[in-house]
């Protein structure tokens, strides 16, 4: 009866605390390159406005990247074509590349490289602008950078992706 005792009570605060409307949990990403290798991580988490976006790289070539959102929850290799199109949301004026996200820069391949930026263009939900948009996306990292984000297909080889899906809700 011990056991019991503090799970009921467990079990009821988290019900009250997803009640207070807090923010979904954090979510992470593995990136593999078209040799199905783990060359990262990207973390992503809910913030006032947008998503924090924490990228961990190990294994990419050295020099700036592109890295983008893209529609489809799929990743495969070798050239992660799958991923579909940039995530893009159709507004009253044009269309918003919702998921043309900063570049980032690696340094040597051997070490780890971290890129933290916020991004106002998406959302941890399953909304238009949201990363677990009809089931989930992927995130695209490009071998050259996507300077001034000018092309809705990355402009350049993918050489690492990963899915980003929803977890299940534990109850």
């Amino acid at each position: 009866m011990t056991f019991r005792r503090h799970v009921v009570p467990a079990a009821g605060l988290l019900t009250l605390l997803g009640c207070l409307g807090l923010p979904p949990v954090p979510t992470s990403v593995k990136l593999f390159d078209a040799d199905n290798k783990l060359v990262g991580f990207v973390d992503l988490l809910e913030i006032k406005g947008g998503v924090r976006v924490r990228v961990h790289t190990l294994g990419l070539p050295q020099g700036a990247h592109g890295i983008n959102l893209h529609a489809s929850a799929s990743c495969d290799p070798p050239a992660f074509a799958t991923s579909g199109p940039i995530l893009s949301v159709t507004g009253s004026k044009d269309t918003v590349m919702a998921g043309d996200l900063p570049d980032i820069s690696t340094s040597n391949p051997a070490e780890w490289s971290d890129t933290t930026f916020d991004w106002a263009g998406i959302r941890l939900d399953k909304g238009e602008r949201g990363v677990f948009h009809n089931g989930g996306t992927s995130i695209v990292v490009t071998a050259q950078p996507d300077g001034a984000h000018a092309s809705a297909e990355g402009g350049s080889s993918r050489i690492a992706c990963g899915v980003a899906k929803e977890r299940p809700e534990i109850r």
